[in-house]
C-alpha cells in the first residue's frame, strides 16, 4: 500500500475516532470505549507501518494486534445479535443502509486488517509457531467456555 493512501486512512480513522468520541462523550458505554481502543490500535499500526523504515513486529505489538482483532470481533458478534434485524441480509460489499451496516462493514475490515498484520509478523518468529497456534487454541477455549457458562 503506498504511503499517500495509508496517509488517507490514519486521516479517516482520526476524523472517526473524533466523531464517535464527540457523539458519545457522555455515554460511557464499554462497547464505544472498545470501538475507539481498537481504532486507536489500528491508526497507530498504520503509523508504524508508514515510516521509511518500519519497526519491527515486537511480541507485545503483536499481543495488542490480537487484542484490536479480538475486540472488534466481539463488538461485531454483539452487533449482528442485538440488531439482526437492522443488518438484514447485508454482507461485506453491499452499499450500507443503515448505521448498524455501516460499523458492521468498518468492524470486519478492521479484522482482516488486524489479521494481516498479526499473520506477517508471525512469519518474522517461525520458531514460536506451535506457541502462536496454542495461544489461539487456549484463547478459543476460553471463549467457548465462557459462551456455555
Amino acid at each position: 500500500m503506498s504511503v499517500t493512501a495509508i496517509q488517507q486512512q490514519i486521516k479517516f480513522v482520526s476524523g472517526y475516532i473524533k466523531m464517535i468520541q464527540d457523539a458519545y462523550k457522555d455515554a460511557g458505554e464499554t462497547s464505544v470505549n472498545d470501538l475507539v481502543l481498537i481504532l486507536q490500535i489500528f491508526r497507530a499500526d498504520l503509523r508504524r507501518r508508514i515510516k521509511t523504515e518500519p519497526e519491527p513486529v515486537t511480541l507485545d505489538w503483536m499481543d495488542t494486534l490480537n487484542t484490536g482483532g479480538r475486540v472488534a470481533a466481539k463488538i461485531l458478534e454483539n452487533l449482528c445479535t442485538q440488531e439482526a434485524e437492522a443488518l438484514g441480509d447485508w454482507q461485506l460489499g453491499d452499499v450500507a443502509e443503515n448505521h448498524q451496516q455501516g460499523l458492521a462493514g468498518i468492524l470486519v475490515v478492521l479484522i482482516e486488517q488486524f489479521h494481516k498484520q498479526i499473520t506477517e509478523a508471525e512469519r518474522e518468529y517461525p520458531d514460536l509457531e506451535l506457541e502462536f497456534d496454542y495461544e489461539r487454541l487456549h484463547y478459543y477455549a476460553l471463549k467457548d467456555e465462557a459462551a456455555n457458562a
